[in-house]
């Protein structure tokens, strides 16, 4: 029997993953070793394993093997995350930014954990709250990439005012606000003009999305101060606050934002140590000319 027990995670969206996953079952039962499917997972297999729950998925492994793309990993990280598992994960997507293990190395990244011949790169999160007077307060959100608070209609301008601690700091009109991690900082807010953030620096990122003055820049603050943020409209009520751009829950003008550094972190498995400026360099064209063609 191998060290671990390991979880099996899938993105069943994107193709190919039916297959990926029966053969990496079939990789662990040759090798001996312990494995759970996740209940969507097990799902989607033809087994007569029913799979483990997802929200205990996290508690009834020590490794994660997740199969899918960028986004896919966003979702297994805020799942797997409270409980601290190192997540190995395998990309079927397109980006591959964040799960950059192309699966045919699979087999060789088990024999790596089984063998300890792996890093674990850990990254920052964010967790939020949301304070509501009118109804019970919003818990326990984790975010991988960013939190984002803005109008449910992206054509109305909403005005954004943020504290630090108790000093303001900002009042603007614009589209919104990103508060992101340094993982978050090639996602949206990097679209938003946010500036580019080593994942080994710790830190608390605030974007605004187009806002409507020529002095309102993004803002690098000390990843353990708490951000208070409060969204208003002339003639809107409800607005939202977006986690990793994957789920949203309805806020108010009432309502308060309040956004820290987490206290668990995203667990990555590496084979080996991650070139991030080549990964940006490759995958974002960053530091290169105008794309031209060949």
């Amino acid at each position: 029997m191998g060290k671990y027990t390991y979880g099996i995670i899938a993105n069943w969206r994107l193709d190919g993953t039916s297959d990926a996953v029966k053969d990496c079952a079939g990789l662990l039962e040759r090798k001996g070793l312990a494995f759970v499917f996740e209940k969507e997972t097990a799902r989607h297999v033809d087994t007569a394993v029913n799979g483990v729950p997802t929200e205990e998925f996290g508690a009834e492994c020590d490794v994660v093997i997740s199969f899918g793309g960028d986004g896919s990993l966003l979702h297994v990280g805020r799942l797997v995350t409270p409980n601290e598992r190192p997540i190995l994960a395998v990309n079927l997507g397109g980006l591959g930014f964040l799960s950059e293990l192309d699966y045919g190395r699979l087999e060789q990244a088990v024999d790596a954990v089984e063998n300890d011949g792996f890093t674990v790169e850990k990254r920052m999160t964010l967790e939020a709250r949301v304070e509501k007077p009118a109804e019970g307060h919003i818990t326990g959100l984790l975010a991988i990439n960013d939190f984002v608070l803005g109008p449910k209609d992206i054509s109305r301008i909403v005005k954004v005012e943020a504290w630090v601690e108790d000093h303001h700091i900002v009042t603007y009109r614009g589209d919104g606000l990103i508060c992101g991690t340094p993982t978050g900082s090639t996602a949206y807010s990097m679209s938003a003009g946010g500036p580019i953030v080593d994942p080994r620096v710790d830190l608390l990122l605030l974007t605004p999305i187009c806002a409507h003055s020529l002095t309102v820049r993004p803002l690098v603050l000390p990843p353990d101060l708490e951000v208070r943020v409060r969204l208003d409209a002339r003639g809107e009520r409800d607005f939202q606050l977006t986690v990793d751009g994957q789920t949203a829950y309805t806020i108010t003008k009432e309502d308060t934002c309040y956004i820290t550094r987490a206290k668990h972190r995203l667990q990555l498995i590496r084979l080996e140590e991650l070139d991030f400026y080549g990964l940006i360099s490759e995958k974002l064209n960053w530091g290169r000319g105008p794309l031209t063609r060949k």
